[in-house]
């Protein structure tokens, strides 16, 4: 989830989360829970979160 932001090196998934207003979740599906749990409960507070986790089943979506 930590990624640049006009300009800005990568952060830590920690860091990026307290920094931004917007946190986007493109994770793959068996490690968003994970991954939001690294960002942090007070740094998502009031943020708006993006989720478009990816599939956890490798095998994508069924049709």
């Amino acid at each position: 989830m930590a990624g640049r932001a006009r300009g800005h090196p990568p952060a830590a998934d920690a860091d990026a989360g307290a920094f931004g207003e917007v946190v986007i979740n493109a994770t793959s599906g068996v490690n968003s829970l994970a991954a939001l749990h690294q960002v942090g409960r007070d740094n998502l507070a009031g943020k708006v979160l993006l989720d478009v986790a990816n599939s956890p089943d490798p095998s994508g979506p069924r049709r």
